[in-house]
């Protein structure tokens, strides 16, 4: 069996909250009180639940939990060593993945407004730090989803998420919308 700490098993709940969140929050959010009411605020609130995923894998993964859960649930039977990386090698995403990230890092090194590249326009901020929050919540999620459960919890969030935002969308349409 898979010795799990209560740490590891600490840093799994603020993975699954972040994706959680990333699927629920981040849709909902808007600041009504800024000019720019859905996009600069959205995305920082992204980019936090990012790097919060972020640090409790990298926690997790310094008090020796895995990388890239093998598939299963939390009971799976321990594995050889050098195994806690060979789910993520293996997964056919990551080359498609991983080019990307290059091309974005590297478009962003040789921009000519490097600072822009980075952090996206003032409007929008839809640069390579938040394609990196996106990559990173993705990665993550596929990382750490391995329970019928957590499924089911990830399908509720979307649908349930999609409602008021279907309900908002019916609203604009129709010339209701106060903003």
């Amino acid at each position: 069996m898979m010795n799990r700490t209560k740490l590891d098993r600490w840093c799994d709940s603020i993975l699954e909250a972040g994706w959680l969140a990333a699927l629920v929050v981040s849709p909902l959010f808007f600041n009504v009180f800024s000019s720019r009411v859905f996009e600069p605020d959205k995305i920082s609130l992204v980019r936090t639940i990012a790097l919060v995923m972020m640090a409790a894998w990298a926690i997790k993964l310094a008090n020796g939990g895995y990388a890239w859960l093998p598939p299963g649930n939390d009971s799976a039977e321990a594995q050889p060593q050098g195994a806690n990386w060979r789910g993520f090698i293996k997964n056919p995403f990551i080359w498609p993945v991983g080019l990307m990230i290059l091309a974005f890092v590297l478009s962003t090194i040789f921009s000519v407004a490097v600072f822009v590249s980075w952090f996206g326009s003032y409007q929008r901020l839809q640069g390579t730090y938040s394609f990196l929050a996106y990559v990173t919540i993705a990665g993550l999620t596929a990382a750490t989803m391995r329970r019928p459960e957590q499924l089911r919890r990830f399908q509720h969030a979307v649908i349930l998420t999609s409602l008021p935002i279907s309900i908002y969308g019916v609203i604009q349409h129709y010339g209701l919308d106060p903003l």
